[in-house]
């Protein structure tokens, strides 16, 4: 052990350091969730044009569960009591979303998706603790339910919204990356 002692200012700017490294390590991680959902999102922005988008979650959501696969196999080892609450909220959507699949008339479906795809972003991105991220996913979730109040064409509402949440994915895992590129020089930096 060092007979040394830091002075407070010293200690500040180490955990400064490492808070900011922290930081960047958690935006490494999560845009690129968000690009993988991005994708998916624009899939049902284009098949909702067609009348195979009806079917389109069938195929996009085990999709995007597969491209978050692809893209963080080997660099994490699986840990259930670190993974479960992300497993729990995307099981969730999908339940969530599986019901109202069953339940609602198609008019309210093509609405309840994107409120329940926008709350489970909110809660995933919090996880990430990514709280601006959250912040938008919690809006777009909440204002998706309130167009579907007031809009009458629910199914370009729900076209629209596809593009929005394309867009903002896309936009959020962007700049996730590029505050992860800022932060984490050679992306294989320590803490130590």
């Amino acid at each position: 052990m060092d007979d040394q002692v830091s002075s407070p200012s010293e200690i500040l700017a180490e955990v400064g350091r490492v808070r900011r490294l922290t930081r960047g390590a958690l935006a490494e991680g999560s845009w690129r969730y968000l690009a993988v959902w991005s994708v998916v999102f624009f899939g049902s922005w284009a098949t909702s044009f067609f009348p195979v988008g009806r079917y389109y979650w069938i195929v996009g959501l085990p999709a995007g569960y597969f491209g978050m696969w692809l893209m963080f196999r080997g660099q994490h080892p699986a840990a259930w009591n670190r993974d479960a609450p992300y497993w729990i909220t995307g099981a969730g959507i999908a339940v969530a979303n599986t019901t109202a699949g069953l339940l609602l008339p198609a008019e309210a479906i093509v609405v309840v998706v994107w409120v329940v795809i926008g709350l489970g972003f909110g809660v995933l991105s919090w996880l990430d603790r990514q709280p601006a991220a959250s912040g938008l996913f919690f809006g777009l979730g909440l204002a998706s339910g309130v167009l579907g109040l007031v809009v009458e064409d629910r199914f370009l509402l729900y076209s629209v919204l596809a593009l929005v949440f394309t867009l903002a994915c896309g936009g959020a895992g962007f700049t996730l990356w590029l505050w992860a590129r800022r932060h984490v020089p050679g992306q294989s930096q320590d803490l130590s």
